[in-house]
């Protein structure tokens, strides 16, 4: 796993999470509308990466597990929903959006750091 494969991890959360914000905003801005029909977001997980495929059992080991690791979501579209507007669960999951969205934003922050220590340790070391 690279680092780059990490932050690609990360901008695919915020990715979603921003889509989720649009609908929400939207849902929120509208809910009073007369025939208004909120929206959600459909989200799916990405396949993972395999690092290595793992072994079969055999008369000396009981084999191992592959090695895989995520590799993000996807917005896959949205859909109509068929109740009216619920402005509770739609201020719930602005909340909730902006959460993820902070959360993958750090990853970004920590990587930035990760990088600078580097940079450092070569400066010191030199």
């Amino acid at each position: 796993m690279s680092l780059g494969s990490v932050l690609q991890t990360a901008l695919t959360g915020m990715s979603a999470a921003s889509a989720m914000v649009e609908v929400a905003s939207n849902n929120v801005a509208n809910w009073r509308t007369e025939g208004f029909q909120a929206s959600r977001v459909n989200l799916a997980t990405q396949p993972p990466a395999t690092v290595s495929l793992g072994d079969a059992p055999n008369g000396t080991s009981g084999g191992s597990n592959p090695l895989q690791f995520g590799t993000g979501v996807e917005v896959v579209g949205t859909q109509p929903d068929a109740s009216k507007a619920d402005l509770g669960q739609n201020l719930i999951d602005l909340t909730l959006a902006s959460t993820h969205f902070r959360a993958s934003a750090n990853v970004f922050g920590t990587a930035s750091g990760l990088l600078d220590e580097l940079v450092f340790l070569g400066r010191r070391d030199g």
